[in-house]
């Protein structure tokens, strides 16, 4: 255990309790039983691994996806075990030897997460095919789909009154859905890269988000749905997100090789584990929210002793020095519309960078109980090549301060120079984050202002669009009335035409009837004929 470097806010680092080897890829998912007698981890090595905490058991090893599991999840009831695989499907096990499931089948892409409502009925799922499905986990049917990302859903999340669900994405959103209503109710655009975190705070009033930014932000789910806090966590793109059961703390990993816990109460970074060798992929308290576990690119999972506890009695310790209770900035919560804080002992709502705070980078003790064994045949290996480790000269968080001119209250002369000077630097401290907070809301500010130039020149245009349009439609009328007189006039000259017609063939209708040709034929016949006898006669007469 790595000695604290600060008495005053590392008293205790985690303590790591078993490190588990089975897997033959990276673990991409990790998730405890309500009961927490069991972990369930998932990988690249397409299986699924159930550890179970008594020593005189084995681990079960699942197989039947066709590709990586991505996801594993237990139910509310730790009755079923459920796990999201690239294969396109989702499986419910019966977390016993036997490995019984059932598979449900939907998605045209790849499933990249899963969470379950809290009776345990429904099931959430989001898949590359930029959609996220609600399933009954009794008749494994289709419910509903939540259609809106316009890129891979990477991450997604149930309230924990199952009325909201959440999701983010590589379109760099992160949407908020009503699951009765069936609808997007808020969308958060700060995300600058994809989102691939979200979790909720256990009161659901917040909700906490993170990408490949490397940053981590909660959100109020209130009625003004503002940014809350803004971490600049890690060196890398956050990879998981778990909130305790309290809620007064965060626990996030990395493809940098750390997991950090973070004091959401106080807005600051609480201890750095680096134990993986490479990425972490996976990270999640346990539900009594002594332990929490972590899955990396090593192929291992690790079981860790949060000791939070240590920690708050040493905030209680420090309160009874100062001769007063300590005051502790409150998370959101249904009675309160704003955090209450009382700005001479801490934080404000915050902008926190992963520097903010000495906290130390332990490595776990060698002594740690290592569980090889599992039931059922091997999976075959697709390990792909672990994340580099990160590099040795890779020094601790250290804590920068600018210097300024602050209202320091009367000490107790029995305080030594020491306590002054944490004091002092807690306070330096805080104005650091304060300062970070209002260039974070100037940076909002600037960037609504340009969205707003943006809406107005767009307005600009549309106007001068239906301008233009109007032109268009007045010169179509135009020649449409041209065009009618023109044909009422073509119509008017035919009429009349085929009155004169109507005329001309009635006139001829009432005159008398001409002669065939032949009647004319024989009628010069008989005319030739008399007038040959008549010169006949003539002949005749004058012999």
């Amino acid at each position: 255990m790595a000695a604290a470097s600060t008495p005053l806010l590392d008293p205790s680092c985690p303590q790591l309790e078993r490190t588990f080897r089975g897997h033959r890829g990276i673990v991409r998912s990790v998730s405890f039983n309500p009961t927490t007698q069991q972990l369930a981890s998932g990988g690249d090595d397409m299986s699924v691994m159930v550890w179970n905490f008594k020593p005189s058991m084995r681990a079960y090893r699942f197989i039947g996806h066709q590709a990586a599991v991505n996801a594993v999840q237990f139910s509310p009831t730790g009755e079923l075990l459920a796990s999201a695989s690239t294969d396109r499907t989702v499986k419910l096990w019966i977390p016993t030897v036997q490995g019984e499931s059932r598979t449900i089948k939907g998605h045209s892409g790849g499933v990249r997460a899963l969470s379950f409502a809290p009776d345990g009925k429904k099931l959430l799922t989001a898949s590359d095919d930029k959609t996220l499905k609600l399933w009954s986990v009794s008749t494994h049917r289709f419910i509903n789909t939540f259609s809106g990302h316009t890129s891979w859903v990477r991450a997604c999340a149930m309230s924990p009154d199952g009325r909201l669900a959440a999701s983010g994405s590589d379109d760099k959103l992160v949407k908020l859905w009503s699951v009765d209503k069936r609808d997007c109710i808020t969308t958060f655009y700060d995300h600058p890269a994809a989102v691939s975190a979200v979790a909720f705070h256990p009161d659901g009033t917040c909700l906490a988000t993170a990408g490949h930014d490397a940053s981590i932000k909660i959100w109020d789910l209130r009625m003004n749905r503002e940014l809350l806090q803004h971490y600049d966590a890690h060196d890398d793109q956050v990879n998981s997100l778990s909130f305790h059961l309290s809620g007064n703390w965060l626990v996030s990993s990395s493809n940098d090789g750390t997991v950090k816990a973070w004091d959401v109460q106080e807005g600051h970074l609480t201890y750095v584990v680096s134990s993986h060798t490479g990425g972490v992929a996976s990270s999640q308290f346990a539900p009594n929210g002594g332990f929490f576990a972590t899955g990396g690119a090593d192929h291992m999972v690790m079981v860790w002793k949060t000791n939070f506890d240590k920690h708050e009695r040493v905030d209680r310790g420090l309160a009874a020095g100062r001769g007063g209770s300590a005051s502790r900035m409150v998370m959101p919560t249904k009675d309160t519309r704003r955090p209450l804080v009382d700005a001479s002992a801490s934080l404000n709502t915050t902008h926190t960078t992963a520097h903010s705070k000495k906290a130390p980078r332990h490595q776990p003790a060698p002594a740690a109980l290592e569980v090889d064994s599992a039931v059922g045949p091997a999976a075959p290996s697709t390990d792909p090549a672990p994340a580099a480790a990160r590099p040795a000269h890779h020094t601790p968080d250290r804590f920068e301060t600018t210097r300024r001119e602050i209202a320091i209250p009367a000490l107790p002369l029995e305080i030594g120079s020491q306590e002054v000077s944490e004091r002092l630097e807690t306070a330096f401290r805080q104005l650091d984050i304060i300062t970070g907070t209002m260039q974070r809301f100037q940076e909002r500010l600037c960037l609504n202002e340009d969205r707003f130039m943006k809406v107005d020149t767009a307005v600009q245009q549309m106007i001068s669009k239906q301008g233009a349009l109007e032109n268009d439609i007045r010169s179509v009328a135009q020649v449409v009335e041209e065009s009618s007189k023109r044909n009422e006039q073509m119509l008017a000259s035919f009429v009349e035409g085929m009155q004169q017609q109507l005329a001309a063939t009635a006139a001829c209708s009432s005159s008398p009837p001409v002669l065939s040709r032949r009647e004319e034929l024989a009628r010069q016949l008989a005319s030739l004929e008399e007038e040959e006898r008549g010169l006949s006669s003539a002949e005749a007469h004058q012999l």
